[in-house]
C-alpha cells in the first residue's frame, strides 16, 4: 500500500501534530495518558514517533484531546480547497492493511469524509468501536462485512448504511478478493 520509509515519515509527522496539539492546550502528557488509559512512556514514544501507534491508540489519543483523528492532519497545510487524488492526507499503520484517505482539505467543518481501501481479509479497526457522531457509509468497491453492535450485515458495490455511530461499535471488514473501496462521512468530524 505504501513504501515504509513513507509510512515512518507519515506517523512522524502525527507524532509531531499530537505534541503540538496537546502543547497548544497547555497539557502534559500525564494529563493524556489519564484521559486515554496509555502510559507516559507510550505516548512520549509516539510523539517522538520511535513507537508505531495502533489505529486505537491514535483514536484514544485524537478522544483525549477532543479532535478527529485527522485533525492531526490538518498541522499539514492545505492550500486549496480542491483535493487532488495524488494529494490527500492519508493514514496508514505499517504492517496493517488499510489506509485511509481524507476526502477534504481539512476537518474544519461539520463533516468528515474519508476513503478507506481496505486489503482483502483485513478490517477497518482491531475490534468495534464507537465514536461520537452519525455516520454515512457507501461501498464503492467490494464486497464488505459491516459489523454492527455485534450483527454481521454484508454490503456490497453501492450499497450505503446510516447510523449514529456513538452508539453502535462497529467496524468493516473486507469478504472479497480484491480491495475494498469504502467512503465514510462523519459529522461532526470524530475519526
Amino acid at each position: 500500500m505504501g513504501s515504509d520509509r513513507s509510512n515512518r515519515a507519515e506517523l512522524t509527522r502525527i507524532g509531531r501534530a499530537i505534541r503540538q496539539e496537546r502543547h497548544r492546550q497547555g497539557r502534559t502528557l500525564a494529563d493524556i495518558a489519564e484521559v486515554t488509559g496509555l502510559t507516559v512512556s507510550l505516548l512520549s514514544q509516539i510523539e517522538l514517533g520511535k513507537t508505531v501507534p495502533s489505529l486505537m491508540s491514535l483514536r484514544l489519543i485524537a478522544k483525549g484531546l477532543n479532535i478527529s483523528m485527522f485533525s492531526l492532519l490538518s498541522y499539514l497545510e492545505a492550500d486549496s480547497r480542491i483535493v487532488r487524488a495524488g494529494e490527500r492526507k492519508t493514514f496508514e499503520k505499517p504492517g496493517y492493511s488499510a489506509r485511509f484517505e481524507l476526502l477534504a482539505p481539512d476537518v474544519s467543518g461539520y463533516m468528515e469524509p474519508v476513503l478507506l481501501l481496505l486489503e482483502p481479509g483485513s478490517a477497518s479497526c482491531e475490534e468495534p468501536m464507537a465514536h461520537q457522531s452519525d455516520e454515512w457509509v457507501m461501498v464503492l468497491k467490494g464486497q464488505v462485512q459491516a459489523e454492527l453492535n455485534g450483527t454481521n450485515h454484508v454490503m456490497n458495490k453501492g450499497d450505503s448504511l446510516y447510523f449514529d455511530a456513538s452508539s453502535i461499535p462497529h467496524r468493516f471488514v473486507n469478504q472479497g478478493d480484491e480491495v475494498a473501496q469504502i467512503i465514510f462521512v462523519m459529522s461532526p468530524p470524530s475519526w
